[in-house]
């Protein structure tokens, strides 16, 4: 009945949040189309046959656009808006499922791959930043899971269609995702933040009265505007961003980057129905990866109901320690059954992999982004955002197209036993560094950093005069 309620006071909040992650769920199938495609593409009656090096490329070649997505969203984001930043991702995504559809070569392939991953950068890096800023304090953790639970209804969308479509025709049936997308979002309003921004009150007290579901807002709007004219004696940069006063806010970023992406996510989601060829369970790869997409999905719905209750920083160590875990067991039946001949160890994989999936839905899928709108002010948020998807991006491209290569030189174990070791060390960097922010307000959160900030300089100083 709590839910409910909740749900019933906050409904408008929820359907903007809901309508601009349809975005995700729309970049996301563009993202798992990976798996069952490069099965697809590798298999003898290929329809554009490729080798395994052009495979990785393959793979590899969306962090391309992924990277470039986010410089366009934070030029973009305060000049036409969070909403037609978003509301952009459309012509990418169409056009890269067009170019699949009608293609009859890799090049076809890798341009689509890069659309694809351009759409993904701007959707990731702007999301977020909607979300936060439409949302109330209260359900601002909740609703900031949304982005996780609609990413992986995307992951099992694919993962459960895409394997039983001929290659093209997966094109044509998710080509309707981004007019989905683009009908509902369009009825939402921008948030309050960007109007005010441009100085059209009237327009932020209209968004905030619809959000709100309220007609007295003149209080939440003038504790809004006083947050932008303090954000306005400030220019937001990237320059900004990594100056000495937001050096601490940075360091949180990069460790939860390198945490989300060396857990070997990436990988797995691309290669899923490859590396489960290499399983032996009663299974077939396609239905190991219609599974872990329902994991997935399940897994995301969790911290939607716990983040308000056990906080950010204890689902992010919990999701570190099982990623770690996960990617250890399957380091070791790499190791130990490279040629996937025993069913008794091909469960304990398979369990691994789960508990990769569980585990990483815990935390670093669901709450890193919504971290990152809490931690920095309103004009950095999309300077940080999209460092946040630049640096993924750089990572995922590494990780991707070193993952074949390793698997051709070494074998499959030696990615897992490297992601095993970059886990156990994030989840220490996480320990202490990341600072709890749960029911916290955006100013609350600001002077928390300050007081930190004073203290480690306090610090500094006693040391100097000793």
């Amino acid at each position: 009945m709590a839910v409910l309620r909740v749900l019933q006071k906050y409904r408008n909040e929820y359907l903007a949040s809901i309508a601009a992650t349809l975005s995700l769920f729309m970049v996301v199938t563009t993202t798992g189309w990976a798996s069952p495609a490069l099965a697809k593409l590798t298999a003898e009656d290929s329809p554009i046959p490729i080798t395994p090096t052009q495979g990785s490329w393959f793979v590899a070649l969306e962090s391309v656009g992924a990277f470039l997505g986010p410089l366009l969203a934070a030029y973009c984001a305060d000049r036409i808006g969070r909403k037609w930043t978003l509301m952009a991702t459309f012509a990418p995504v169409t056009v890269g499922w067009i170019l699949v559809g009608t293609g009859d070569s890799f090049g076809y392939l890798y341009a689509s791959r890069t659309l694809f991953g351009l759409s993904y950068g701007i959707a990731y890096s702007t999301v977020s930043v909607y979300l936060n800023e439409v949302a109330s304090d209260s359900v601002r953790g909740s609703i900031g899971t949304l982005n996780s639970i609609l990413g992986r209804l995307g992951h099992l969308t694919i993962y459960g269609v895409g394997p039983y479509l001929e290659f093209r025709t997966m094109a044509w049936v998710f080509l309707v995702a981004p007019f989905v997308f683009v009908g509902c979002f369009v009825w939402m309003p921008d948030t309050p933040y960007f109007h005010l921004g441009r100085n059209n009150n009237s327009k932020a007290e209209s968004s905030l009265r619809w959000l709100r579901r309220e007609k007295e807002v003149s209080k939440e709007l003038a504790v809004m505007q006083a947050s932008l004219d303090f954000s306005k004696s400030q220019t937001g940069s990237f320059r900004e961003l990594f100056s000495a006063p937001y050096r601490k806010q940075m360091s949180i970023l990069i460790i939860l980057i390198t945490a989300a992406e060396l857990s070997g996510i990436s990988v797995v989601r691309s290669y899923a129905q490859k590396i489960f060829e290499n399983i032996a369970i009663d299974l077939k790869p396609e239905e190991m990866s219609i599974l872990l997409g329902v994991v997935q999905l399940l897994t995301a719905l969790v911290p939607m109901f716990l983040v308000e209750r056990m906080g950010r920083r204890p689902l992010l160590l919990i999701s570190t320690v099982g990623t770690c875990i996960g990617t250890l067991l399957c380091a070791l039946y790499f190791a130990f059954d490279a040629n996937g001949e025993s069913k008794a160890l091909g469960y304990v994989a398979f369990i691994a992999f789960l508990l990769i999936f569980i585990t990483y839905g815990l935390g670093l899928s669901s709450i890193s982004l919504s971290i990152l709108g809490e931690i920095f002010p309103k004009h950095l948020r999309a300077y940080s955002n999209a460092t946040f998807i630049m640096m993924g991006a750089i990572l995922t491209f590494s990780v991707t197209r070193l993952f074949q290569v390793m698997v051709d030189s070494v074998g499959t174990y030696l990615p897992f036993a490297m992601y095993t070791v970059c886990q156990a060390i994030n989840t220490v960097l996480i320990y202490f560094n990341v600072l709890e922010t749960k029911g916290k307000s955006f100013g609350e959160i600001q002077r928390m950093f300050d007081a930190a900030r004073k203290e480690k300089s306090e610090k500094g100083e006693v040391k100097g005069e000793c």
